[in-house]
């Protein structure tokens, strides 16, 4: 997805952050801004493993930040993530194990270039 302010091909981390602030307000309001709707709605974990199951169940990777000594990664929401978190922590998700270990070493790439 092209960033909505810049000429990035990506969504810029001020994109990402304004977008999730709007959501946070349309959330505690019940109302979006006037004129704008929100479509994408942002889940964020520090667990590397986790968001390499999630790229491998093909969740959309939207942005990784720093966070301190931690990277911070921040994937579109779905409806059905919650069970696909469930799924991982209690050990009945399944992903093609060499695809797995190719997100993990994408990932590293990322998290140490970024």
């Amino acid at each position: 997805m092209p960033c909505l302010f810049c000429s990035q091909s990506e969504l810029c981390k001020w994109t990402v952050l304004l977008l999730g602030l709007i959501s946070l307000l349309s959330a505690r309001t019940g109302a979006g801004l006037k004129g704008m709707t929100m479509s994408m709605t942002l889940f964020e974990t520090t667990d590397f493993y986790l968001a390499c199951y999630l790229r491998c169940l093909k969740y959309e990777l939207v942005d990784v930040r720093h966070d301190g000594g931690r990277s911070v990664f921040v994937f579109r929401d779905t409806e059905d993530r919650r069970a696909a978190i469930s799924g991982f922590y209690n050990d009945e998700g399944s992903v093609r194990p060499l695809s797995f270990v190719g997100i993990i070493k994408e990932m590293k790439g990322l998290i140490h270039n970024v």
